[in-house]
Formats: structure tokens, sequence, C-alpha cells
């Protein structure tokens, strides 16, 4: 099946596809007893689950909140009226959740979105990632434009469902697809300050857990306070890993700031089960039926030297932790530590029960207090000044300042602070060496005696433990340290050289010159410098983490300015990437660049694609590598990635002008992996760049065969869902057909791969123009 006209439909004579009404299963959609009801009269947080038929909702709910077995949820009838389920009677963790059926139509009068999504506290979007998921991907656009009208305030979280059953490669490429085209088409309808959140989810593990987790955690104003707690007790007690579970549904509503492994969580998951059905079975229930109590503690050890200890902290939660053989030695410290963090915890919630208590009771004092309260909220972003300092002046130079893109990976989703009003965090490096200060400053601290105990996060806390030991304090120390500079030299080979011209205002000419690096980890010294240097990811580089740099398979690039001084040079760095060498099926080498980063004050000036150029041409000689990879790319590493392979395809004879009329052919994906070392799917890409550039727009049927081409391969998907729906034409009957198979009309297809054609080629434009703006 071909797609050779941009407005027919090449489905083929006898299949039909069209939207179901919403009375199409097991009885009329009584929308309106439904939805104008108030049946949140508490105020409890409420999540919405949403998203298509047969996506997965019901059973992630019966799943994490009921304790089905995963295997059961096949015998789940497809919801079609909303579900109500209150999650409050034997859990910490109280909210509501609606599951809503997939076929809710926004546009029917009944549904009211001012009830629905006014008390909204969270909205979870299900997407099944083993089927085709255009549909879903407009429902979420629908569903998250409508709600946000409603109400800013709502939280957003995109579960990518049924991940079981793919390939760790399909994951990431499904992840960064939904991702990408998700954010798109938000930003295309001016939803530019909407925040989706992405997980990968399934029932048959504990990703689903997890992601819960995650959620319900950004309903818990208490959070900042919980994670303070528990890296207070983590760091006292020699303990590597602390969660906070609510023992019924496994969902931790609070770690340590450390970063979770999934092998951990599900250790801490796996102790819970075991504990609660031992207490079941041999415990003394209380009064209330529940054998789990203030008594309940348990040790498990482990073959590897590890230690999972659990203790209750009240009648539904459970601090569960992970912590080596030899730091439990001093377990009367570890036990009293838990006690100060348990009474603790208990003050916390007091604190909460005392504060709505005043409100109710005296609303206006209670609303007066919320108002001072927020001036001591801050801007995480706004508070944190970063330096590279190359001499004193640097130091009180508002010109050298610049700031962090994110910080959510140090202090939360919200990216906030509490606790102080004019707060300015300073995280200083020199510019070569990168020692390091950290410092704070503010104008006042909220007093816990006037604010009910309310208490400052510890912002110095938060962000020491992401730095190596060494970092100072004291910014006296670390001007005194500049004097050493003097001796600092680029680690590794030197592998290229770069310059550029600075014109400043006064016209004259001022050349910069840079030096690019590569090295391994067995460079002496390098290793303490690395440390130091990676945690500038976590300002600019999302879900970052720190890499296993005792692999021998790593190769690091790094970019140097050598610079001008006093006593001759000296050299600042400017950004680095790191590669790691897979292996490829039977003898080749796959390298792939895992982190790639320049930063702030040498951005726009090239350094990016000339770093990605060295990192190419390290490899282009080398017969046995196959190609080179990215591991998850960001919208701006892809943007770069386009425009670096472009121009240097447009050297290569398969990708001339008169060859780019003939269409992607099989010369150009041989030609790219053996001269460039260029995939097939990024060769394609590039095609589709550089064929643009070589047509003639105002030539309209050029145009049109270009659109076409374009089209033909973003309608593979759509052929796809033809073939499945005529594979179970066959074998199912059409009621079975219905409930399995969720399916596009005409229109929606057509519509659809406009709209995937219109993002596409407003990309290429992007990279074009650069392209032209470097000739």
């Amino acid at each position: 099946m071909s797609y050779e006209q941009e407005d027919e439909d090449h489905y083929g004579p006898g299949y039909e596809v069209g939207s179901y009404t919403k009375d199409y299963n097991d009885g009329p959609y009584d929308g309106e007893s439904d939805l104008n009801v108030n049946s949140n009269p508490e105020g409890k947080p409420r999540i919405l689950l949403m998203g298509l038929r047969r996506s997965g909702k019901s059973s992630i709910q019966k799943v994490v909140f009921h304790k089905m077995s995963p295997n059961e949820t096949l015998f789940l009838e497809s919801t079609n009226k909303i579900v109500k389920d209150e999650i409050s009677n034997s859990s910490f963790v109280q909210f509501q959740i609606w599951d809503f059926p997939g076929q809710v139509d926004f546009f029917d009068p009944n549904f009211d979105c001012e009830m629905i999504f006014g008390g909204c506290g969270a909205l979870v979007f299900v997407i099944d990632a083993q089927d085709d998921y255009i549909d879903a991907l407009m429902k979420l656009n629908l569903t998250v434009t409508r709600a946000y009208k409603v109400n800013p305030n709502i939280r957003f979280e995109v579960f990518i469902h049924k991940v079981d059953g793919l390939s760790d490669d399909h994951k990431i490429e499904a992840q960064r697809d939904i991702h990408q085209r998700a954010n798109d088409e938000l930003m295309e309808e001016g939803f530019d300050s909407v925040n989706l959140s992405f997980y990968l989810t399934s029932i048959y593990d504990h990703s689903i857990f997890e992601a819960f987790s995650k959620v319900v955690q950004k309903l818990i104003p208490q959070l900042p306070t919980l994670e303070n707690l528990l890296n207070i007790f983590v760091s006292n007690s020699g303990i590597e890993k602390a969660f906070l579970f609510d023992v019924v549904s496994k969902i931790y509503i609070a770690t340590d700031s450390s970063p979770v492994d999934m092998q951990s969580y599900e250790l801490c998951c796996d102790m819970i089960d075991v504990v609660v059905d031992i207490s079941c079975i041999y415990g003394t229930k209380d009064a209330d039926g529940a054998a789990f109590d203030h008594q309940s503690l348990s040790l498990i050890k482990l073959n590897n030297s590890t230690i999972l200890y659990l203790r209750e902290v009240n009648r539904f939660l459970a601090l569960v932790c992970i912590l080596r053989e030899d730091h439990f030695a001093r377990q009367g410290l570890i036990d009293y530590n838990f006690v100060c963090f348990r009474n603790a915890i208990q003050e916390v919630f007091e604190v909460r029960m005392q504060v709505q208590q005043a409100s109710n009771t005296n609303p206006g004092a209670g609303s007066y207090k919320k108002n001072l309260l927020q001036t001591f909220i801050t801007d995480s972003n706004e508070a944190l000044d970063l330096k590279l300092v190359r001499e004193p002046s640097d130091v009180e130079n508002d010109e050298t300042t610049f700031k962090p893109e994110m910080s959510h990976q140090i202090f939360g989703e919200n990216e906030s602070i509490f606790g102080y009003q004019n707060l300015k965090i300073s995280l200083y490096y020199t510019a070569g060496k990168l020692n390091t200060y950290l410092g704070m400053t503010y104008k006042a601290e909220v007093d816990p005696k006037q604010f009910d105990g309310a208490i400052a996060d510890d912002v110095m806390g938060a962000i020491s433990a992401k730095l190596p030991p060494g970092y100072m304090t004291n910014l006296d120390d670390f001007v005194a340290t500049l004097n050493k500079e003097q001796t600092f030299k680029p680690f590794g080979e030197l592998l290229s050289t770069y310059s550029i011209n600075k014109v400043p205002s006064l016209g004259s000419v001022t050349e910069r010159h840079f030096q690019l690096y590569s090295c391994t980890i067995e460079e002496p010294g390098f290793r303490s410098y690395h440390e130091r240097l990676q945690t500038f990811l976590l300002w600019y580089v999302d879900a970052a983490s720190f890499i296993d740099v005792d692999d021998d398979r790593w190769r690091f690039y790094l970019i140097f300015e050598k610079y001008p001084c006093e006593s001759g040079h000296r050299y600042a760095i400017c950004g680095y990437a790191t590669v790691y060498l897979y292996f490829a099926y039977p003898n080749k080498t796959r390298p792939r660049i895992s982190q790639f980063l320049v930063l702030p004050p040498f951005q726009r000036l090239g350094l990016g694609a000339e770093l990605l150029n060295v990192i190419y041409r390290t490899f282009l000689k080398d017969s046995n590598i196959l190609d080179i990879t990215v591991e998850d790319p960001s919208e701006e590493f892809t943007r770069l990635r386009d425009f670096v392979d472009a121009q240097n395809c447009k050297k290569l004879p398969s990708f001339s002008k008169e060859k780019l009329h003939r269409g992607f052919n099989a010369e150009m994906v041989d030609e790219a992996q053996r001269d460039l070392k260029i995939n097939k799917k990024q060769a394609r890409r590039v095609y589709e760049i550089l064929r643009f550039q070589a047509t003639n727009l105002a030539d309209l049927e050029e145009y049109r065969a270009y659109r076409l081409d374009v089209k033909r391969r973003l309608n593979i998907p759509y052929q796809k869902e033809a073939s499945d729906y005529k594979k179970l034409q066959k074998a199912l009957n059409p009621e079975e057909l219905r409930s399995t198979l969720s399916t596009s009309t005409k229109e929606q297809r057509i519509e659809n791969l406009d709209k995937q054609y219109q993002t596409l080629e407003n990309e290429y434009r992007h990279t074009l123009e650069r392209l032209a703006a470097t000739q």
C-alpha cells in the first residue's frame, strides 16, 4: 500500500473506520449523573485517570490500590462510565481516583469541565505503547488543553504503558517520540507553559508503583520537609538509600536525594510484601485487626553484604533502608536516629492538623499566615547563581553569572525552595581546575514558632549531597585557589583547535581560541576532575545520571578555551561529551553519545558543532566502527545533529541535487554509513532535509512530490494499522473487534499526517537556515 495522493484514502475497499458512540458498549453513557455531582466534600486531592479504551487505566488502579494480580486484570471489563474510588480507608495516602471511560466526549454538553478539572490535583493520561499512539496523542492534546484552561494548577502525568513487551531500545524510542510529539503540539497551540511528565510503566513489574509514587508525591505539600528529614537520617546513619513507604499501596511518599535505582526500589517493595504477609500469619492483631503495628521491625541480610532494614513509622507508613553490613555494626545509633526521625515525622503531620484546625476556626488568620508564608517561597532557578571564575573580580561581576535551565533534580518538581526571603545561592567553579564554592545568603528565615513548626529547606544539604568532597564554603579560601589556575593543563590528547573572531561594541576584533581533547578515566587526575565536571549536568540535562566511570569503554571529549593572562595563558572548561563503546554483532563496535553539554557562557559560538565533528572524526577511519548513535537525544541536540550531518552529507556524491530528486536509496544509506558512520534512520532524515533544500517551492508539482515522499514514510504506522485490522476482521466478531482495536478515521489520518509533516518541515527550515548562515 502506498500513499500517493494527499487527499485520498489508501486503506483499500472494505476497510471502514469511524468513531464509536458513547453508548456502544454495555449501555448508555450516563454522563450527567456522574459528572454533575460533587462527590469530594472533604476536599481530598483528586487524580483523574484518562486515556483511550483498552489502554490499561482500570488495570493500573486495580493493581496499585486493590492488590489485584496483573494476570487477573485480563478479565476486567471495559469501563463504560466514570468510576470513583476513595483511597482513604486503610492508607496514609488519601485521595480520590476517577477512572474515565475512553469514549468521553469533551464536547458533550453533559461533560462539566469546570467541575471535573476544577478540583483536580493531577491528571494521569495512559498511552498504550504497544499500539499506534497517534490517536492517543490527539486525545492527550485535547484533554490537556481543555483541563489547563479550567485549572492551570493541574499536574499532567503521561504513563507510556504496557512497555513490558518492548525492547529497551524500543522503549527509549517510544518515549522520545511521544515526548516530542506531545510537547510540539502543545507549543503549536500556544500552551508553552504546560509541563508534561512522562513515565514508562507496566503492571507486570514495579515501574507502575514507582510512577504512581512520583504522581502522589507532588500532591503532598510536606514533601520537601520529608525529603530533608530522610537526608539527615541517611547521612547520620551510614545508610545508602531510604524510602518512606505507604504500606498498603507500596507507594513511596518520599525518599532521600540520592537517585532512585529500580532494583533497590523493587527489593524494598518485596520486603514490605514479606513483612506484611508474615505479620498477618504469625503476628498478633490489634483491636483494628491490623498485624502491622508500632513494634513491626524486620532485618533481611542479602548474600552481597547488604542489609534491608524496615521500621514502622505509624500504622500506615514504614521506613525501608538499604545499607552495607559493616555500617550496621552501629545498630544502636541507627535505632536512635530512627526514633528521632519518627518523632519528627509525627510533628510534621501534627502541624498540618493544627494548621487545618486553625484555618477552620479562624479563616482570616489562616489566610494571613498563608499569604505571609508565600513570601518565603523562592524559585530555585532564579535563586541559583553559577559562575566560572577566572580572576577575583569575576566574583562580584554580574556579567559572569549564568543561570540553570532546570533545578527539579535537586529541589523537586516544583523547582522551589521554602523558608527564605531574598534567597541567593552561589555555586562557583574556578574556570580551569573546577575548584568549587557553595554558599547562600538571605534576608530572613521562616520562624518555626511563628508558623506552627514550619522549617526551612536544607538548601546547602540538598546541593552538597551532589558535590564531590572538597568543595569550599568560605569565599576567601575559594578566591585564594585562583593562584593555582596557572598550573592547570587540559587532560588527554589534543585533537583539534578552533578559533573565532569576536567583535566587541568598540569595533576592534578579538580572536578567541579553543582546544578539544579526548581522554579516558585512566588519565592521571581526571577521575576527580570528572566528578566535579559532571555536576553541571544536574542543571542542564533532564533525567541526568552520573555514569560508572570504572567501565573502561567510556571515552571523554572536552572543550577548553585558551585565554591570555598576565603570566601567559590559562585554560577554561567550555563543555564536554561522553561516548560509550557498545558491542555490535558480530565483531563491530557501535559508539553511543551519552552526555553532551556546552556550558551557557560558550553557547552560540559553534562549539557544539565542532565537538560533534571531532567525535565523528575520531571514529571515521576505524573499520571496526559500525555507526555512531545517540542515547535519548534532547530537542536541542537533535537540531545540532541534523545540522552537522546535513553539512557533512552534502559533500557525498550520493546526496547530490540530481540524486536527491530520485528519492531515498540504498546508495545513500551505504555511503553515509561507510564514510560518516551515520545509521539508516538518521540518513533518511538528512536526505529529507537536503531534498527540501533542493526543492523549488515555487514549483507546485515539485513541492507536492516532496511532501508525498515524506508522507509515505509517515504513513507507515497507518499501513500497519490497516494490516492489523484486516487480520483481526478474520478472527473476531464485530463486537470483539470494536473493543480490541482503536482505529483512525480517514479524516483523522489525513489531519495527523498533515500535522506531522508541518512539524517536520518547520524543523527542517531551522536546519537549512543555519546551513545557509554558515556558507
